[in-house]
């Protein structure tokens, strides 16, 4: 993907920032997606 937007458009900051966009999305699923049991899971020893 970096390679092909950098014959695009002669940088490579676009296919970075699209990298850093997915990776936050990705990371805000993960957050989100996980059950209310899991993420209120208080670690108990």
């Amino acid at each position: 993907m970096v390679g092909r937007v950098k014959d695009l458009t002669g940088s490579t900051t676009p296919a970075l920032y699209v990298i850093g966009a997915m990776s936050v999305v990705c990371a805000l699923i993960v957050l989100y997606g996980l059950p209310e049991s899991l993420r209120s899971r208080e670690t108990t020893q």
